[in-house]
């Protein structure tokens, strides 16, 4: 059942139907800790959708709090770096940056990323999503030279993952500006 959650849940979020993300990834996370307690990896993954669809739904508070959770208890379960907390740092950043709280946000999206890069290699998906992330922080602290160095090297990636008739390639690149 918490496999199932997830998905619907994952789902909701590809169709912006975030209500229903957060109702699924409560679910989930509410099944997690009765049927396996507190501290696991299926806690760990329910609390960064939580996250994630409130972010969508612009309750930051809670967002913030419940990325927090995320990211500790990624930390805790996997003992170092893992792709569940890069995401859950990627997440963290979005919502800091969402809330004004660029400093924190910056340094969540340098972890998010270096572990990305480390754990995926420099050249994948999930690596542009996260330079875009710190690319968006670092416009917010004004410092555009670096973003858009950081804008440019997302927008590479893409180019050569996709092409560049691809729609991810295409708000890359106008998104720059092209």
């Amino acid at each position: 059942q918490i496999e199932l959650n997830y998905t619907l849940a994952d789902t909701y979020h590809e169709l912006g139907q975030y209500k229903a993300m957060e109702e699924m990834a409560r679910e989930a996370l509410r099944v997690a800790r009765a049927s396996l307690g507190e501290e696991n990896l299926a806690v760990a993954d329910a609390l960064g959708q939580l996250g994630d669809a409130l972010m969508h739904l612009r309750i930051q508070d809670q967002a913030e709090s419940i990325c927090r959770q995320a990211v500790a208890m990624e930390r805790k379960v996997h003992g170092g770096e893992s792709l569940g907390e890069a995401d859950a740092l990627y997440n963290l950043a979005s919502v800091l940056q969402n809330e004004g709280k660029l400093i924190e946000a910056e340094t969540a999206a340098r972890q998010a990323l270096a572990m990305r890069k480390t754990l995926l290699g420099a050249e994948h998906l999930q690596v542009a999503r996260s330079l875009d992330c710190l690319s968006y922080v670092l416009r917010g602290e004004q410092r555009l030279p670096e973003a858009e160095a950081l804008a440019r090297e997302s927008l590479a990636i893409r180019k050569k993952l996709f092409g560049t008739e691809h729609p991810d390639f295409a708000r890359s690149f106008s998104e720059l500006g092209g």
